[in-house]
């Protein structure tokens, strides 16, 4: 799993609640990646994603969607075709944009 970097919710030092200015029901926390881009979950290492060259992790994943987590809990597919822009923009915690989500990736 991995996260968006210095913009998004797992950073150091931790962000605080009141620092996710896009809302928690708009900012991806973590995204499933294959398993080249995988990282043990005992390591202190993250993978972070960075356009476009992060779009190649999603590569050894089964299906046409990738699984992200929101930072309010709740669980989205999102297509693997999805824009490396509209990825960073879900993953960024404070930039204020609007989040186009794609049909079919809440509610599921």
């Amino acid at each position: 799993m991995g996260n968006g970097g210095t913009n998004g919710v797992i950073s150091r030092p931790p962000v605080q609640l009141q620092q996710v200015i896009d809302g928690t029901a708009n900012t991806l926390a973590i995204v499933e990646v294959g398993d080249k881009a995988a990282v043990i979950w005992t390591k202190p290492v993250e993978w972070v994603f960075k356009a476009p060259e992060s779009i190649k992790d999603f590569a050894g994943l089964p299906g046409d969607d990738l699984i992200a987590a929101l930072c309010e809990g709740s669980v989205v597919h999102l297509p693997k075709a999805t824009p490396p822009v509209q990825l960073i923009r879900m993953f960024n915690r404070e930039d204020g944009e609007l989040i186009d989500w794609p049909p079919g990736t809440r509610g599921r």
